[in-house]
């Protein structure tokens, strides 16, 4: 027979039904995470679409001396809906 699984959390949530999910590629840092999603919930209350959003908080993060290796802010990635 066939086997079956899933890859990824991000995978089990788009089975799931999920629209779309931001997601890490690798372990994160808690410090850069949490100004990174902070930074990406207010560009979406604001009205960006979910990838400017992402865009806007990893560049702010990036800005950061402290966070400016791309370790702290480019393992993130959007899977699903953009908009």
């Amino acid at each position: 027979g066939e086997a079956s699984y899933v890859a990824s959390l991000a995978e089990a949530f788009w089975i799931a039904g999920s629209q779309s999910v931001v997601a890490s590629l690798w372990a994160v840092n808690d410090e850069s995470t949490s100004l990174l999603m902070t930074e990406f919930y207010k560009a979406l209350k604001a009205g960006d679409s979910k990838a400017e959003a992402l865009r806007k908080a990893q560049m702010l993060v990036r800005s950061d001396e402290k966070f400016a290796h791309p370790y702290y802010w480019s393992g993130f990635v959007l899977f699903g809906d953009w908009r």
